[in-house]
């Protein structure tokens, strides 16, 4: 008797992310949003010391990929530093920005009790 919703954050919520970036549309890998809230969440995971290469390609589609269409590539085909997007403008504080807006969006909308009837 117990419903279960699936989804991932950057897929319900972009609408709370893209306006807190300053040199992206949307959340990446190892991008500027997800470094922002590991600088928050845990500084000591970050090192700071390479955050200058912390930078790559803005998506990991090629030319022509459909978007319906999901492929998957080795980070190292697609990224030497590991990034998609750039992470070089990450911050404490947008992280702390980020994990607030999401929460609270992320917890308005399963809140809605239509979801659940």
């Amino acid at each position: 008797g117990v419903k279960v919703a699936g989804g991932t954050y950057w897929h319900v919520v972009p609408e709370v992310i893209g306006p807190l970036l300053e040199r992206q549309g949307g959340l990446m890998h190892a991008c500027e949003a997800e470094t922002s809230m590991i600088m928050h969440l845990r500084p000591e995971s970050v090192r700071m010391e390479r955050l200058a290469e912390a930078f790559g390609p803005m998506s990991t589609r090629v030319e022509g990929q459909p978007p319906g269409l999901a492929m998957r590539r080795s980070f190292k085909t697609i990224s030497p530093s590991g990034v998609v997007g750039d992470a070089r403008v990450a911050s404490a504080e947008k992280g702390a920005k980020l994990l607030a807006a999401i929460s609270t969006k992320m917890a308005e909308l399963l809140l809605n009790p239509k979801l659940w009837a």
